[in-house]
């Protein structure tokens, strides 16, 4: 007897493209219409093939410069197998389907779900289940969650909400050819059609286009969030941010049935990458992850980076900006393109992906295979770049519309430029100091920076193109990159008649600190922290008090100054009552701040020191708390870059607590 082979959902999806077809299809024309490598098609016909010999159908030939095209009798034997959907529809899961399956099916089902259900749901038998809910277990913990087991409410997973579902829609998005075909059976099709239709709507309404597989994950997650069960932790989402957007506004009009805290959920997967979230406080364990995954790849590629720090601190900017999506589930856009690119160097994506590992225990979160693919692509362009002798041009590019439009640049770049390096793509906050990492700046919004920057359309116009090979120009003509050498001495040959002989000595001393880029050398910038800061506005204590106590006493010099009014400080307190610690600089450092409309009378600073931490919340205390009162957008941008500088070397909160007297603070200050 013949062992019965099946169709996976790809498989039965290629053989209805090519008996519809009625034409010749490439291979080429295939992999594009799946998103797949061609070697993928190649393995799939294989199976197909299996399939159609099994049912006594003649099997598919790819013809040389045409391709592939049914015959009639293939056709009606396709056609006629179809009236029997057990012999179209049968699939057998996989070990590592089952696993993904168990947890899809615990953690978004609204049944109670036992061990029958799970040997009828993967037609294996008990001893198989026990042996996959040992996996499960296992996986599980990774991600700080467990599986539980109780005799009335059957299996479920215990943790935090957020990360359930996280973990779920990472499951599904690898699973959807499953999901999307029937095979894989969370809730009835109505009800998942009904679902489809409401974010098709809210898609329609905003004028815009969401992930087909963002959609269908949304659907299976949707009845679990119309029961409002789930305690959601959302204190990393800027809650007001969220529900001032139209989509927002859209959820409540089409989801009225999800409770608020669902509806900002869902909302936050609707803005996808058009929104960013803070991380400030984990700033320092991405950090120390992005240093552990660069380790690691060298040591699995058994290949060193040249630029060893620079990869590192690219990746930590990368991992700042995506760090809200992996902890959301939110599908990275271009991945299927992204992955497209890596598809050709499978030694690369499998070092990186065994990096990742290091990622995943330190975030206890599941990295997606999107996410693992695009740090290999720029891997490689670090790996490219190493062995090349000449130096090249650095871009940075710095987009707040998603990372969809950030490739486009990259692309468009890629042809403008060809020896040109594209560093990454970042959002608006993450741009600051990146001096050591890039040296100009592409931006679809204005931005400071210590390198240049030239601010472009997301499709660049001939204008900007023009304007941007003129700024690459000018950069590639200077020493770093093997252009005229300019030094202070240089210089002095030029200038040095016009300066006294007293003063040669400082002026060459100045030229090299700003030749070289030593801020330490340079007198304060006329807006920066110290045009403002004095000892008057330096508050010292041992005293311990509450946050709100702690606000009021920094803000009180700002008050006699006469720079703020008392609503300032007061609006401060209430919107961190009502949306948590969002004012965290660095870890220990708070910046109060709020909106000039809310009691600002000038621009001014102010700082308070506390040798007995302030306690914010449960899990966030502070050392230092500055209050900044900005008059507008921009002219407090001097005492941000002052305070980045500063205080990117974490030490320097403890040598500041340390210090005796505001003087001596000062002094500390201006010795950084």
């Amino acid at each position: 007897m013949k062992t019965a082979v099946y169709l996976n959902a790809r498989c039965k999806e290629i053989l209805q493209l090519l008996t519809t077809a009625g034409r010749h299809m490439t291979v080429d024309e295939i992999a594009k219409v799946k998103m797949v490598s061609r070697r993928s098609i190649y393995y799939d016909l294989c199976k197909i093939n299996e399939w159609m010999e099994y049912h006594g159908i003649p099997a598919i030939e790819v013809e040389r410069g045409k391709g592939i095209c049914l015959t009639a009798a293939q056709s009606n034997a396709i056609t006629a197998l179809s009236d029997h959907p057990e012999e179209l529809n049968g699939y057998v899961f996989s070990p590592v389907e089952r696993v993904k399956g168990i947890v899809c099916l615990i953690g978004l089902s609204l049944e109670v779900i036992r061990i029958e259900d799970l040997m009828r749901y993967c037609q294996v038998s008990r001893n198989t289940i026990f042996n996959d809910l040992k996996v499960v277990t296992a996986q599980l913990v990774r991600y700080d969650l467990h599986l539980v087991y109780e005799t009335k409410k059957g299996y479920r997973i215990e943790g935090d909400a957020v990360r359930v579902r996280t973990v779920c829609l990472y499951y599904l998005y690898s699973m959807l050819p499953l999901y999307t075909s029937g095979v894989l059976r969370l809730h009835g099709r109505e009800r998942v059609q009904e679902q489809i239709e409401r974010l098709r709507a809210v898609e329609a309404r905003l004028n815009t286009s969401f992930p087909g597989e963002m959609v269908m994950a949304l659907s299976a997650l949707l009845p679990v969030m119309e029961q409002g069960r789930d305690i959601l932790d959302l204190r990393d989402v800027k809650i007001r941010d969220v529900v001032n957007t139209r989509e927002f506004g859209l959820v409540a009009e089409y989801f009225p049935q999800l409770v608020e805290s669902e509806q900002i959920y869902l909302s936050v997967h609707l803005l996808g990458n058009r929104i960013q979230m803070g991380t400030g406080s984990r700033d320092a364990d991405l950090y120390t992850a992005a240093r552990s995954v660069v380790a690691e790849f060298e040591r699995a590629s058994g290949i060193s980076f040249s630029a060893g720090e620079e990869v590192e601190r690219a990746l930590f900017m990368h991992l700042k900006s995506s760090w809200y999506r992996l902890r959301y589930g939110i599908l990275m856009d271009g991945a299927v393109l992204i992955q497209e690119l890596v598809s050709q160097d499978k030694e690369l994506y499998e070092s990186t992906r065994k990096a990742c590992v290091y990622l995943e225990d330190e975030l206890a979160l599941p990295i997606p295979e999107s996410e693992i693919a695009y740090m290999a692509l720029n891997f490689a362009g670090y790996l490219k770049r190493s062995c090349q002798t000449e130096q090249q041009l650095r871009i940075l590019i710095v987009c707040c519309q998603g990372m969809t439009t950030g490739h486009m640049l990259r692309w468009e770049i890629g042809t403008l430029l060809p020896k040109a390096k594209v560093v990454g793509v970042v959002a608006q906050q993450d741009v600051f100091y990146v001096k050591d990492i890039c040296d100009l700046v592409l931006s679809t919004v204005s931005v400071h920076s210590d390198v240049p920057v030239e601010v472009v359309h997301p499709m660049m116009t001939d204008k900007e193109r023009i304007a941007v090979l003129r700024r690459s120009a000018e950069l590639m003509g200077t020493a770093r990159f093997g252009g005229p050498a300019v030094s202070a001495a240089g210089i002095m040959n030029i200038v040095g008649e016009y300066v006294p002989d007293e003063e040669k000595l400082r002026v060459m001393d100045k030229l090299e600190a700003y030749l070289n880029g030593r801020s330490d050398l340079l007198p304060a910038a006329e807006n920066g922290l110290l045009a403002y800061l004095t000892r008057e506005k330096i508050c010292l204590t041992d005293r311990e008090m509450s946050w709100q106590e702690a606000l009021r006493m920094v803000g009180a010099p700002l008050l006699q100054a006469g720079s703020i009014e008392p609503s300032y400080v007061e609006h401060m307190i209430s919107v961190t009552e009502t949306m948590g610690t969002y004012m965290f600089f660095v870890p220990w450092l708070v910046l109060a701040h709020a909106g000039p409309q809310n009691g600002v009378n000038r621009l001014d600073v102010s700082m308070g020191i506390f040798r007995t931490p302030v306690q914010f919340s449960r899990y966030r205390h502070a050392k230092i708390v500055i209050m900044l009162a900005p008059v507008d957008k921009e002219s407090h941008l001097e005492i941000i870059r002052d305070l980045m500088r500063i205080f990117a070397v974490q030490t320097r909160i403890d040598e500041l607590q340390h210090q005796d007297s505001p003087a001596q603070v000062l002094e500390m200050l201006a010795s950084y």
